[in-house]
């Protein structure tokens, strides 16, 4: 489907609360954003979950030791939406980099992933050699929360 197709409807209301979309329109949203991850870095997709109170799909790279996450979830509270980075090579238990975390609130609701988008470019300027597996930064926590 080409991008400018896509009707992604990143979240929906129902009655005061909000739930995400049984569609993979986030999924897509991400492996459309992301697709760098899978054409250039060689990760590979391991999880798609997809379901009312949270989304999440992850990419790993055996071979260098990365597993990326993207999760939105609004369940048992708002966490956002979030992308983490995971050093598997170490023994240090949840050695992760959380790259940005934006509660449902601040996420723009007008359903181009707009958002999403920004964010990849922001991703892979940034977070280049930690995703290349060339280096890793311990002790580097949440960079950008909106």
């Amino acid at each position: 489907m080409p991008a400018g197709e896509l009707n992604v409807k990143i979240m929906k209301f129902k009655s005061k609360k909000y739930s995400i979309p049984s569609e993979n329109n986030f999924i897509d949203c991400i492996k459309m954003s992301f697709a760098e991850l899978t054409f250039s870095k060689k990760y590979k997709i391991v999880t798609e979950k997809n379901d009312e109170n949270s989304c999440k799909i992850e990419y790993l790279n055996s071979i260098i030791g990365r597993r990326i996450e993207f999760i939105n979830q609004n369940h048992p509270c708002d966490y956002g939406f979030s992308i983490f980075i995971y050093n598997t090579y170490n023994n240090i238990k949840d050695d992760s980099i959380c790259f940005c975390n934006i509660p449902f609130e601040n996420q723009n609701k007008d359903n181009d992933c707009n958002f999403i988008n920004k964010l990849s470019k922001m991703f892979f300027k940034e977070m280049d050699s930690i995703i290349s597996g060339v280096e890793w930064k311990n002790n580097l926590k949440t960079i950008h929360q909106f």
